[in-house]
């Protein structure tokens, strides 16, 4: 579970059904039940802020839930799945061990950023229980198909402009 440290018992960009843990569920669901991760502080979208605000969102996630929990924390998730290749180091700076992206891949050992299949409350049982089960594990491969798919139409739409068009 990815935590927003920041915001606990808060609800996620004013949706009222969508409220967050507070720091007592969160230290209860830790006590082995559940791996807790970071999510920021404040639930940014990292691909729009600077470099030293990314960090800062970052580092005093993990420090600020690491004081919480009385362990360290390890994982973090993007928030909206925005990231990019510039947050990456930071993230390791930051002291992470591995990274989650809302870009489903298949998992590999020792991999640090990995894609993950979105969980949401409004999941319906069953959805939950497939995508527990791996149900979703073709995601990767049609969204690989899809960014080579595109990237030949771009590239054959730019072969046929004529010469000096924008």
């Amino acid at each position: 579970m990815f935590a927003i440290a920041g915001r606990l018992g808060q609800s996620v960009d004013g949706i009222a059904f969508d409220r967050l843990v507070t720091s007592d569920e969160l230290r209860a669901l830790d006590e082995g039940a559940v791996t807790i991760g970071s999510h920021t502080a404040t639930h940014a979208k990292m691909t729009a802020l600077s470099a030293q605000e990314a960090f800062g969102e970052l580092s005093e996630s993990r420090t600020a839930l690491a004081g919480l929990l009385g362990h360290d924390v390890k994982t973090f998730c993007f928030p909206y799945g925005a990231y990019n290749e510039e947050l990456i180091p930071l993230c390791r700076e930051a002291g992470y061990d591995r990274v989650f992206t809302c870009v489903p891949t298949l998992a590999a050992p020792g991999q640090f950023v990995q894609g993950r299949v979105r969980v949401d409350p409004t999941d319906w049982p069953l959805e939950f229980h497939l995508k527990l089960m791996g149900a979703y594990r073709w995601l990767p491969a049609a969204i690989a198909f899809k960014r080579r798919l595109l990237a030949m139409i771009r590239g054959r739409h730019a072969a046929d402009a004529p010469v000096g068009a924008g």
